[in-house]
């Protein structure tokens, strides 16, 4: 099958970016049930292991001259392995999705829509969703592209507003005030805010050849930490731990303290709301991408607009039957996300790379 390679380093760097920060950041800096004061910490170590597994990309791309992550598995895994692996990605991705949209609904009806129908929006969602992803990768990175300058300045503006008055550093300064476990359990949800960068082992396909693809990676995910931290340090340091963790969404709660401090414009806080929308239209866009990515290596003859259909048709009935937002089991939850997202794409991406320096051998 031929690949249009038509993608260069600047691409790489906002899809690395757009596709983790916006469900990472949304509910920065808590949202599960076992948390600590240190968080802004915790973001700085767990982002490591990610940047371990952009090097392994990297080394992957320079053994592999086709950057076809899947097609490599599909030549050395056994069968049965690669089917269990191709399954395990489809079905994470669509908890993903799952989740990417309770917490939409969760924003839409606690802010704008309560008294609309779940179903209504939901639908209207995955409708926009879906006409995006059947018009394929490049048009969703072009929007990717534009909206990330945007993303950028607005998040820029919040961290900037945050840093006021009411600021105070003695709730960000670090504290040991908790046991091991829970201190380990927060740090596994910390980790799997960095799970979006999964996507980019299909993306590096259609990537030009000789881009610095290592680079342009570490650019956008350094970008993601440094607002994770930042937003993180600015929530604590407004409304101090123990208001931060009983919040639905600090980074909303905090862009309403400042637009009311500071006289700017009354309810700009609906502007930034409207904002982060957008920004969930675009992760799930690259998400349901991606299902079909690893979907039509596995089933060549698959066609997009059935997938799409029926990926967003479980998707939907997914959300329908399972807990809302606030009841959801985060634990869980976090640690698929890091089996998904780092712990199997580092062993397979290892195998690959040891696998073709025993065939050179």
């Amino acid at each position: 099958m031929y690949i249009q390679r038509q993608f260069r380093s600047v691409d790489v760097v906002v899809f690395t970016f757009c596709s983790t920060i916006t469900l990472g950041i949304i509910f920065l800096p808590y949202i599960s049930e076992e948390e600590t004061r240190n968080v802004w910490l915790q973001l700085i170590v767990t982002s490591v292991p990610y940047f371990f597994l952009l090097w392994l990309i990297h080394l992957f791309s320079k053994k592999y001259s086709d950057y076809d992550f899947f097609e490599a598995l599909r030549l050395n895994l056994w069968p049965i392995i690669y089917w269990v692996t191709m399954l395990y990605l489809i079905s994470s991705t669509l908890l993903g999705c799952i989740t990417m949209t309770k917490a939409l609904i969760s924003i839409v009806q606690t802010y704008l829509l309560p008294s609309t129908p779940t179903w209504i929006i939901v639908l209207s969602f995955y409708l926009i969703v879906g006409v995006a992803v059947f018009y394929g990768i490049l048009a969703i990175t072009r929007f990717v592209v534009l909206f990330a300058f945007l993303e950028i300045v607005v998040l820029l503006i919040i961290v900037f507003l945050g840093f006021s008055e009411n600021f105070n550093w003695m709730y960000v300064l670090p504290v040991w005030n908790t046991d091991l476990m829970t201190f380990l359990k927060s740090s596994i949800s910390n980790a799997a805010r960095y799970g979006g960068i999964v996507p980019l082992l299909a993306f590096i396909l259609h990537v030009k050849k000789d881009e610095p693809i290592w680079a342009a990676m570490n650019i956008g995910l350094g970008f993601v930490m440094f607002f994770y931290v930042s937003i993180s340090i600015v929530v604590l340091g407004t409304f101090g731990f123990d208001v931060s963790v009983g919040l639905l969404s600090p980074i909303i709660a905090l862009v309403q303290t400042a637009t009311t401090r500071t006289g700017m414009l009354e309810r700009m806080d609906l502007f930034f709301i409207a904002f982060w929308l957008m920004a969930f239209y675009k992760i799930l866009m690259i998400h349901v991408w991606f299902s079909y990515a690893i979907a039509h290596k596995s089933w060549a003859k698959l066609k997009a607009p059935v997938w799409i259909v029926t990926f967003l048709t479980l998707s939907f009935v997914g959300y329908m039957f399972t807990p809302n937002y606030i009841r959801f089991s985060w634990q869980i939850h976090n640690i698929n996300v890091l089996v998904y997202s780092l712990l199997l794409p580092i062993v397979l991406l290892i195998y690959l790379i040891l696998r073709k320096k025993e065939k050179r051998s």
